[in-house]
């Protein structure tokens, strides 16, 4: 009877572990290196996290690695749409601040590997963070200070808020001097080589300081903008919309 049960006993433990590896195999990850050049020394890495919430059906992350940096962008399956939203994470500098036109072929690396793995038609937005971590170099948000010094609209809000003329809210502000000064200018060229053009739609979170106070400050001076100037210059979350180029 000790056998017996015993046997029962490893028996059940072996069925449980292969219940727990076929979990962490399909609904925690995939891990697989997907994209590798010796001559370059980078590695493409993609990881699936299924059943995410009530809002997210999966999440396949794309990690790039080199010796100069670590990048990486996700693609949401949206549950009752079922549409893709893609999302910049994160980036990781190993050597000294890139200007984001000198990282566009690591992005573009990435870029080809995603639109292979997925239909660029079904993708409807874009989620970024703050401006800066992604262009690291600041010069999204100077291009986005610079025009808001000179904005009716900005001033307006500034002086006059809660009664300002126009009624727009900061967030929308802070849109349309984003998309009115090209400030993405760069992420709209990545973009575009797929056929695919993205345009800012909202934010979340607008970040708003005197001029002398930011660390490109340099840079706004440049520009004629005095010390005490209040400047918008970027935002905690920014959405995208992504449509395709119709091709004429």
């Amino acid at each position: 009877m000790f056998i017996t049960n015993f046997n029962k006993l490893n028996f059940l433990k072996s069925i449980i572990a292969i219940l727990i590896a076929i979990y962490f195999y399909f609904i925690v990850f995939i891990d697989k290196v997907i994209g590798y050049e010796e001559t370059s020394n980078y590695t493409i890495i993609k990881k699936t996290n299924n059943d995410i919430n009530q809002y997210t059906e999966r999440i396949t992350s794309y990690i790039y690695e080199s010796n100069k940096c670590k990048i990486t962008w996700e693609v949401h399956i949206v549950k009752k749409k079922k549409k893709l939203l893609l999302k910049f994470c994160d980036i990781i500098l190993k050597n000294n601040v890139i200007f984001f036109k000198e990282q566009f072929e690591w992005h573009k690396k990435i870029f080809e590997i995603i639109f292979k793995d997925w239909a660029k038609n079904d993708f409807e937005s874009l989620i970024l963070g703050p401006m800066m971590n992604f262009e690291i170099s600041s010069s999204w948000n100077i291009r986005i200070a610079v025009k808001s010094i000179n904005s009716f609209e900005w001033k307006d809000w500034k002086q006059n808020y809660p009664n300002h003329k126009t009624g727009k809210s900061i967030n929308q502000i802070f849109v349309d001097l984003a998309n009115n000064s090209n400030a993405y200018e760069e992420l709209i060229n990545l973009f575009n080589i797929y056929q695919l053009s993205i345009k800012l739609n909202s934010v979340e979170k607008v970040f708003v300081e005197k001029a002398n106070k930011l660390s490109f400050y340099k840079q706004l001076q440049q520009n004629g903008i005095a010390d005490n100037s209040q400047v918008i210059y970027d935002a905690g979350i920014c959405y995208f919309v992504i449509s395709t180029i119709i091709q004429k």
